[in-house]
């Protein structure tokens, strides 16, 4: 994945803002495009530790996806995340109304991993190695 600044996700921060969900003050943010035949796809992973959590110290992952710029929104496509017992959040691009972008967040403590996995439109699906907590990249 390659890291972005927050700076650089400014109108999808926004809207996230407008949803009631704000960053905790030490975000750190990267993606991945990933293509297939028919598209491209951009999934923004954010993570930030949890304050004020008691007993084992908690994180947020933050995931969002959406087009590639330049691209249209993939109808049939989405994403899931899992811990390694349980699917967790399950979202798809269901009709030419919804939003550009699909968000999920999960929380879990800092020595937990969550697993995410795509699904193209053609059923294809693109599970990505599992995604832990950093603290000294936060």
């Amino acid at each position: 994945m390659r890291t972005t600044t927050l700076d650089d996700l400014g109108s999808l921060l926004q809207s996230l803002d407008d949803r009631g969900l704000s960053m905790g003050s030490g975000a750190a943010a990267a993606y991945h495009d990933v293509s297939w035949a028919g598209g491209g796809l951009r999934l923004y992973a954010l993570s930030w530790a949890l304050a004020g959590t008691t007993g084992d110290p908690e994180w947020t992952l933050l995931v969002i996806l959406g087009p590639q710029p330049g691209q249209s929104r993939p109808l049939g496509a989405g994403l899931q995340i899992s811990d390694d017992q349980t699917l967790l959040v399950e979202r798809y691009f269901a009709d030419d109304e919804g939003d550009d972008y699909l968000y999920a967040q999960v929380i879990g403590s800092w020595q937990e991993t969550f697993q995410v996995s795509l699904r193209f439109p053609d059923g294809t699906i693109l599970t990505l190695p599992p995604l832990g907590f950093q603290p000294d990249f936060c």
